[in-house]
């Protein structure tokens, strides 16, 4: 854990494992049955996202974990119960858990189910951010500005960036990137 931002905040743990053919359906039932639980138990943790293999020939699962703060995430990995959980899931396995560290900004730059081993240039990353945030923030200058005339600067700022981000998270970065997803990895 010593890579792991030491901030207080949201902490995302991202480990890739790679399943040994044929035992798909029980490395499934081990992470329904014994991962999330195990999880759900921890105070701090938030959620899991995984990601599926699909028809891809790797047969690596990501799994994306979720916690409130770095301490939190802490007390999950120096755990017993942590280390007991994982050794279960080794029969379905033909690795250790691999975990990676993201800045962040990276995440936007990989499509959901799609195992990436490096992101985009940092170039193109910051371009594609610019050419999206761009219109985004003009748009909502257009039409939040009249309707926040009347609330004071910085709650109104703060209202006109939520609504940026929103939409840059969940709609404009994900369909930006598949547009350009050969110029980005190219």
């Amino acid at each position: 854990m010593s890579d792991q931002d030491q901030s207080d905040g949201y902490v995302t743990q991202i480990i890739s494992r790679r399943v040994k053919p044929g035992c798909q359906q029980q490395y499934e039932g081990w992470l329904k049955g014994r991962l999330v639980a195990a999880l759900s138990r921890y105070p701090g943790y938030e959620g899991i996202t995984i990601l599926r293999p699909g028809d891809t020939p790797s047969k690596e699962y990501v799994i994306i974990q979720r916690w409130a703060g770095y301490d939190d995430l802490c007390k999950w990995v120096e755990s017993d119960e942590r280390h007991d959980v994982l050794a279960e899931s080794e029969p379905y396995t033909l690795s250790g858990p691999s975990y990676r560290k993201e800045t962040g900004l990276e995440v936007w730059f990989q499509l959901p189910g799609e195992i990436q081993v490096k992101p985009p240039p940092r170039y193109k990353m910051a371009l594609l951010i610019w050419m999206v945030i761009t219109p985004l923030v003009l748009a909502a200058n257009f039409t939040l500005g009249p309707l926040l005339r009347s609330i004071p600067l910085i709650p109104a700022a703060y209202l006109r960036s939520a609504a940026v981000v929103v939409v840059m998270t969940y709609f404009a970065m994900p369909l930006a990137r598949r547009l350009l997803a050969r110029w980005l990895d190219s």
